[in-house]
């Protein structure tokens, strides 16, 4: 939703909404009978946190979201693209998946549907959540570096984890911008 102090704010609340801190008050989590916490499906969390949001700012500000549940026992993740892009998988075999097919950015419109799409991880699959700052990201001509060049800078660093993975990506983008200072 942009930079400043009113993005600040918003992502502020937005984080207290989605506490972990707070699970009585966390809009993606529901009690079940007998007391215990469970999640929502990330669509209706979303949905939930799109009513809460436009209810309490009354701004033309809005956000993206990429909200998932992933459950470490079998590898699957249940996850919601509101406006956000695509994240991006990397398969330990060396393919590159890009899940989700989009859906509207939270704070936009009133009653706004969201879609959940599942994911399935194997040992070693990795998943880059991004900001569009990514593909948005301009050569000294202003030619985007768009999904298909993300795509590479992944592959070029995909031997890589953790933060050696992230620097390299880092690293790819200053390359291919001419500078480390982003817009």
């Amino acid at each position: 939703s942009g930079h400043g102090v009113a993005s600040a704010m918003i992502a502020a609340r937005v984080s207290g909404i989605l506490s972990a801190a707070t699970p009585d008050q966390n809009i993606a989590l529901t009690r079940r009978e007998g007391g215990s916490l469970c999640a929502l499906s990330p669509d209706i969390a979303a949905a939930r946190l799109n009513e809460t949001i436009l209810n309490e700012i009354r701004s033309d500000r809005y956000f993206t979201l990429g909200l998932g549940f992933l459950n470490l026992a079998t590898g699957r993740m249940r996850m919601v693209q509101a406006g956000h892009p695509h994240p991006l998988i990397l398969r330990a075999d060396g393919r590159i998946d890009m899940a989700g097919s989009g859906g509207l950015p939270i704070g936009l419109v009133r009653e706004a549907a969201y879609s959940s799409f599942d994911v399935s991880f194997g040992p070693g699959d990795r998943m880059l959540i991004y900001s569009d700052g990514l593909p948005e990201c301009t050569d000294p001509d202003g030619v985007a570096l768009e999904d298909e060049g993300l795509v590479r800078l992944v592959r070029e660093n995909a031997a890589l984890s953790g933060p050696d993975f992230l620097a390299g990506i880092e690293a790819g983008l200053a390359r291919f911008a001419g500078t480390d200072a982003f817009p």
